[in-house]
């Protein structure tokens, strides 16, 4: 069962690896999910793909096969996904005002809920933005299974 009404897919600049998952990982400054690459020969590539996520403030990880999304957009061939009308997202911002409602209203780009499907499990993040960069697969040695 769908907790959101469609997804949106977002076009990546580089083909995710799609034998292999997602990884997320905890940073000084926020979340970011590295994602292991492909030349267009479906050759491993030198580089990973890191998403660093703006003001990231609720992640998930779930450990399942691709489900089917209802999208509305095209597909490419690498792509996350922004879920629209997110049950996930109400519920954790409704959270946030009852307990927090005396904090004073901040203005703010609005709160995405962001999905990226690997292989056999995928990482979810609510989030304002992302940004998408590549780096040395040597600066992720010790947390990817990288060839």
């Amino acid at each position: 069962m769908q907790d959101f009404d469609y997804a949106v897919p977002i076009p990546l600049p580089v083909w995710q690896d799609p034998q292999s998952n997602p990884v997320l990982l905890k940073t000084r400054d926020g979340w970011e999910v590295i994602l292991a690459c492909w030349t267009d020969e479906a050759e491993p590539t030198e580089y990973v793909a890191v998403l660093s996520f703006q003001r990231a403030w609720a992640v998930r990880a779930v450990a399942l096969e691709e489900v089917p999304l209802e999208m509305r957009g095209k597909r490419t061939r690498s792509d996350i996904y922004r879920l629209e009308g997110s049950l996930w997202l109400s519920s954790l911002e409704a959270t946030w005002q009852a307990l927090y409602s005396h904090w004073p209203s901040l203005e703010h780009d609005p709160d995405h809920h962001y999905w990226v499907q690997g292989h056999d499990s995928r990482v979810e993040v609510i989030a304002s933005d992302f940004s998408v960069e590549r780096k040395p697969n040597e600066e992720y040695a010790n947390i990817l299974p990288l060839r």
